[in-house]
């Protein structure tokens, strides 16, 4: 027994211990902002993208270098980032600015509910400036703008490429059937948006376009339409029962669970159907996390942890929201997540379990090391269930730096416990595809992303078959 660990790992035999190895570097993002966001993206095709937020920008890093890209400018700095994938595209959110959509290739990233704008350097064309674009979806009588305009895109006597361009609902107002889609463009460096010559889509299907418009090209100014639907910003985001939601915007509705339309990330359809749920809002708490538990969507909130269950294909009569399951709420949002054994998440007098039905205290060995997280900095703390272990960053009261230092490493099965003096700030894991379950992390006092192990590299020979050919 000792009074403190740090730096080491309880190791097999049952029993030893031995030294924790040293991080790797996959590479820097930025030489001081720190990483608000990592997430390993992977693609139908196979291939993957790792994803890393700081200061205002987010950008994709390159595995065979460990350089980063800058793919979109954010309008707020310094805000913590969730990711999910569905769709083949990456979705990822703050509560602050607008969602983000992200296809793991492009030069660019863009928003939810509009389209990616792209330049195309094969060839010229007309389109000289600075530009941005906005969809909309109409039926034989009515028009629903998608009010999100798109990633900014400059040209130098360019086409622009548009993709990922926005599938509508089958319906638009009053059960109308969706005809197609309107794609509207600025002026060069303008604010007023105009059809594209090519910009009416006659169907719901297609999801790309090329733009070889001058400005004098240009047809109808964006008519106002007869109803607009712009995605709703949110803390936390989850793909489950076929839609996407988003929960706590932080300016407006901290207590608010909105929902897409079925299978559509980009609609969010708010005449239809009331889009949203507002979760115990009364109770003066706002919701810290979302996750998926026994197939069912969790909703934990400061004090509280209840459920929303989902029995039928229409919200309004076949949604219905539990009363409180635990009244130990979670106080860390980045705290919470999902393990084998239920929902790990810091409360206010320790580390959680929550397994579907009731929470249970896991870390009573640890409790000196919980008073010693800043209660003032817990919207910082950030934790994730790797190979049995629940990795959670925090900052250290005791020790009086302004940014993570410390790094609790738990035990699940065997409830006990290290301390590494670490700096991080977001975790992720390379566990899908051909990576080989590797943790990584983002650093607290810069923005480096680390590795806690090397990749595995070997080319495994299992078939007599295997060794023919070239070599």
């Amino acid at each position: 027994q000792a009074v403190t660990a740090e730096n080491i790992r309880l190791d097999n035999p049952y029993g030893s211990i031995s030294r924790r190895t040293n991080l790797r570097t996959y590479g820097t993002a930025d030489a001081v902002e720190p990483i608000t966001g990592l997430f390993r993206h992977y693609l139908f095709n196979g291939d993957k993208v790792l994803l890393a937020f700081h200061g205002d920008e987010m950008e994709k890093g390159t595995d065979s270098s460990g350089a980063f890209t800058n793919i979109l400018n954010l309008t707020t700095s310094d805000k913590r980032f969730q990711c999910i994938s569905w769709h083949n595209i990456s979705i990822c959110s703050d509560g602050t600015n607008q969602p983000i959509k992200y296809d793991g290739s492009s030069a660019s990233a863009t928003y939810l509910g509009s389209l990616l704008a792209t330049l195309d350097t094969t060839g010229s064309g007309p389109a000289t400036g600075t530009y941005s674009y906005k969809v909309g979806c109409y039926s034989g009588t009515y028009t629903v703008l998608l009010n999100q305009a798109s990633n900014p895109i400059s040209a130098d006597g360019n086409d622009v490429l548009l993709s990922m361009i926005p599938v509508c609902n089958s319906t638009t107002l009053n059960g109308e059937a969706t005809t197609g889609r309107k794609i509207y463009r600025t002026e060069s460096n303008g604010s007023s948006y105009k059809l594209l010559s090519n910009g009416t889509i006659a169907n719901n299907t297609a999801v790309t376009l090329t733009d070889s418009d001058a400005d004098a090209a240009l047809g109808a100014a964006m008519p106002a339409g007869d109803a607009t639907w712009t995605p709703p910003k949110g803390k936390y985001v989850l793909v489950q029962n076929n839609r996407l939601f988003l929960a706590n915007n932080t300016s407006s509705s901290p207590s608010r669970v909105s929902y897409s339309s079925s299978g559509a990330h980009d609609i969010f359809d708010t005449s239809a159907e009331t889009g949203y749920l507002d979760i115990r809002q009364n109770d003066g708490d706002a919701i810290t996390f979302m996750k998926g538990n026994l197939g069912l969507l969790t909703i934990g909130k400061n004090n509280t942890i209840q459920k929303i269950y989902i029995d039928g294909a229409d919200p309004d009569a076949d949604w219905s929201i539990s009363d409180p399951l635990s009244y130990v709420g979670c106080q860390a949002p980045y705290s919470a997540v999902n393990s084998p054994l239920g929902i790990v998440y810091l409360g206010k007098d320790g580390i959680y379990r929550f397994n579907g039905q009731y929470s249970e205290l896991i870390s009573e060995s640890v409790t000196p090391t919980i008073e010693d997280i800043s209660q003032t900095d817990l919207e910082n703390v950030v934790g994730i269930y790797h190979n049995n272990f629940y990795h959670m960053a925090y900052k250290s009261e005791a020790s009086g730096e302004a940014f993570n230092n410390r790094v609790l490493v738990l035990d699940i099965l065997a409830k006990a416990y290290t301390i590494d003096l670490l700096n991080i700030n977001s975790f992720t894991t390379f566990n899908s595809g051909n990576d080989f379950g590797v943790l990584y992390a983002g650093g607290s006092d810069s923005g480096s992303v680390y590795a806690y192990s090397n990749e595995i590299n070997e080319v495994v020979h299992k078939r007599h078959s295997d060794f023919t050919g070239l070599w």
